[in-house]
C-alpha cells in the first residue's frame, strides 16, 4: 500500500461523500414522490360502521399481538379450564 498526500485523500473523500450525497438525495426524492402520490385523499368504500370495534388502535406488543380483545378472552378461558 502505497502513502497517499493529504491532497488526494481528501478530493477521494470529497468525490465519495459528492456521490454518497447524490445516491441520497434521488433516493429521498423518489420516496417522497411515491409517499405524496399515495396520499391524496381517497373517499372509503363503505362508511365506517359505529357498532363495529375500532381495531389495531393500539400498538400491541407481546404474545397476543394481533388478536382481538374478544379473542384474547376466550383463549385466556380456554387456558384457564384446562
Amino acid at each position: 500500500m502505497t502513502p497517499i498526500s493529504s491532497a488526494t485523500q481528501t478530493q477521494m473523500l470529497r468525490a465519495i461523500r459528492s456521490t454518497v450525497a447524490a445516491r441520497h438525495l434521488s433516493y429521498f426524492r423518489a420516496q417522497s414522490r411515491s409517499i405524496s402520490s399515495s396520499s391524496q385523499p381517497t373517499t372509503p368504500s363503505k362508511p365506517a360502521d359505529p357498532s363495529e370495534p375500532l381495531r389495531n388502535t393500539k400498538r400491541q406488543r407481546g404474545p397476543m399481538a394481533g388478536f382481538s380483545p374478544e379473542e384474547i378472552k376466550q383463549i385466556k378461558r380456554d387456558i384457564e379450564t384446562e
